[in-house]
């Protein structure tokens, strides 16, 4: 039997012809977004973040990294009793959002563009965290098994630490966290204007209690 074989040349017309090869260099349009390439920096909790607030040490990291076509920021609290880490920049005092201004007018002059994360934590998080010791929200009260916050430690050290059973949230606390995450991802809060904001949460309803981070279909907001 004769054995015929598609030459180098063949070979590659064929591919040319029946695929479009795509580099991870190329330029996407992300509806709208342009990026320079298809390059995505994932979100990251670093804590570095003393007061909670975006500094310039922050915003330096991100500048570092504007050569990726999109910088996903770290999950950012839209509230206090959203946050899960201590030393976690949020996006709900006035100092907070210039923070953040500082850092997308650092990334954005360099060519890169990022998205918030924004997020509230539900159950995972701590009474050190927050400036008055209250219990932390869910759609139920069962402890989140497994799950560890960064708070303080009962020596007062920053550290892991176990959440305990949650504050069950009443039907009527979720329309303030619906108001909450939309005054965070609003155009009007000014530091990420001329980006979008990914929002990320499970829905605090009082019969969705097995989930013991926040998870969630992204969506996004100009």
């Amino acid at each position: 039997m004769a054995l015929s074989f598609v030459s180098a040349p063949s070979l590659h017309s064929i591919m040319q012809d029946s695929y479009t090869i795509t580099s991870l260099f190329d330029t996407f349009d992300l509806q709208g977004t342009a990026l320079k390439n298809r390059i995505v920096m994932a979100p990251l909790t670093r804590s570095r973040a003393p007061h909670d607030i975006a500094d310039e040490r922050i915003a330096l990291y991100y500048t570092q990294r504007a050569t990726a076509g999109l910088i996903v920021s770290e999950g950012t609290p839209i509230s206090r009793e959203g946050q899960r880490y201590l030393f976690n920049p949020g996006i709900f005092t006035a100092e907070q959002i210039a923070g953040w201004r500082l850092t997308t007018q650092s990334v954005q002059p360099v060519g890169g563009k990022i998205f918030a994360q924004i997020w509230h934590v539900g159950r995972v998080s701590h009474p050190s965290i927050y400036e008055d010791g209250r219990l932390p929200v869910s759609g139920s009260s069962k402890r989140p098994v497994g799950a560890v916050a960064f708070g303080y430690d009962e020596s007062g050290k920053p550290g892991f630490v176990e959440p305990p059973a949650p504050r069950q949230l009443e039907t009527r606390e979720i329309t303030r966290i619906v108001e909450e995450f939309a005054q965070s991802a609003s155009p009007r809060m000014g530091s990420f204007s001329t980006c979008r904001t990914m929002t990320r949460s499970t829905r605090p309803t009082p019969n969705s209690p097995k989930r013991s981070g926040s998870a969630g279909s992204p969506t996004f907001t100009s």
